[in-house]
Parts: structure tokens; C-alpha cells; sequence
């Protein structure tokens, strides 16, 4: 007897998280020419974030310069 279930996901992507995005369907529609014939929408996003460069880490903030005040 065979489960009809969901596929099993490939071995890279056993520990994913599902993220939902509302976009309207021009949008959706774009993704789609986007993505292109050869890739699911859902693939070329995720290659196009682990090519993606982090952003660049905020400066540390200046210390505070504390006025003597006259006793």
C-alpha cells in the first residue's frame, strides 16, 4: 500500500521554515516570468537571497561624553 502524502522535501531543504507572501496577482505573475520556465518561483527566491549580500553592520554609536559639572 503506498501513502498519499506530500512528497518528501529533497535533503537540502529537510530543515526549512514556510514564509507566506501576499502579492497581488501582477505581482504573482511577474514572479512567475521571473522565476522562468525552468525553475519554480519558490527555487529562484531562494537562490536569489543565498546570492544576495548581507547587509552592511551599523557603526557602533560614539561614546558619551560626560560634562564635569562644578561642585
Amino acid at each position: 500500500m503506498t501513502s498519499a502524502g506530500r512528497k518528501p522535501l529533497p535533503p537540502g531543504q529537510a530543515l526549512t521554515e514556510r514564509v507566506e507572501i501576499r502579492m497581488t496577482p501582477k505581482q504573482r505573475a511577474k514572479l512567475d516570468r521571473l522565476a522562468g520556465p525552468t525553475k519554480t518561483p519558490a527555487d529562484w527566491l531562494r537562490d536569489r537571497i543565498d546570492s544576495a549580500r548581507e547587509p552592511a553592520k551599523p557603526a557602533a554609536p560614539a561614546p558619551l561624553a560626560f560634562k564635569r559639572l562644578p561642585t
